[in-house]
């Protein structure tokens, strides 16, 4: 809930970022549009466009911390929101998260690192709170952090 948005912000101050960050941003919401009716297919790429965001922060140390991190809450959230627990992800959250996408890149492109940490601190919020609300038992499973893999 902290990390993923300072990457948000050091994207946005990034002198190179309408060439090197806005484009990858922008291409993983753009398939993100199309999938409203295949919630297997959309979580992915949504969870993708976070994963875009942390990869373009510019901050090697920050990349790996941050997708291990990604990792686990990524395949947790998609047991929740696919529809492998008790409920899948809707019609209006999609909608929301592809617009909290939007304006968290608009904010990027313009380089509002204040207004993209916010945007990106408050999606991840609500991304979380509607997850976990979702899901009965509130806890990442011990076996997706196994050092066995």
């Amino acid at each position: 809930l902290h990390l993923e948005p300072i990457c948000a912000g050091m994207c946005a101050a990034r002198e190179d970022r309408a060439t090197e960050v806005v484009p990858y941003l922008q291409a993983e919401i753009d398939r993100q549009a199309g999938q409203f009716d295949d919630t297997s297919q959309y979580v992915p790429n949504a969870r993708r466009f976070h994963e875009a965001l942390v990869s373009r922060c510019g901050n090697e140390p920050m990349i790996l911390l941050i997708g291990s991190l990604e990792l686990i809450w990524s395949t947790h959230e998609s047991g929740v929101w696919t529809g492998e627990g008790e409920a899948g992800m809707s019609v209006p959250t999609m909608r929301a998260a592809l617009r909290d996408h939007q304006r968290l890149v608009d904010a990027i492109a313009d380089g509002n690192t204040a207004r993209a940490t916010k945007l990106a601190a408050d999606h991840l919020t609500a991304a979380r709170r509607t997850t976990l609300a979702a899901d009965n038992d509130k806890t990442i499973e011990a076996r997706l952090i196994s050092h066995d893999r």
